[in-house]
């Protein structure tokens, strides 16, 4: 990827995240209790799963997503 490339897509990347974050539909805030209620699941927070993932020289181990 060329400079100009990376440049384009981090300026992309920026722009969606802009947006989503303010937006007035805030779609990054999703209410799961009824879903949890319906699927009694333990939900973990993103930091507990990286702790837990199976990760080698920071690359998801082949085969560990089963």
């Amino acid at each position: 990827m060329t400079t100009t490339e990376a440049e384009a897509q981090a300026k992309g990347v920026e722009a969606f995240y802009e947006y989503n974050n303010n937006a007035e539909i805030r779609p990054f805030e999703v209410n799961l209790n009824h879903l949890l209620n319906c699927i009694p699941i333990e939900m973990e927070t993103f930091e507990q799963w990286a702790i837990l993932a199976p990760f080698r020289d920071g690359q998801m181990v082949s085969g560990s997503l089963q």
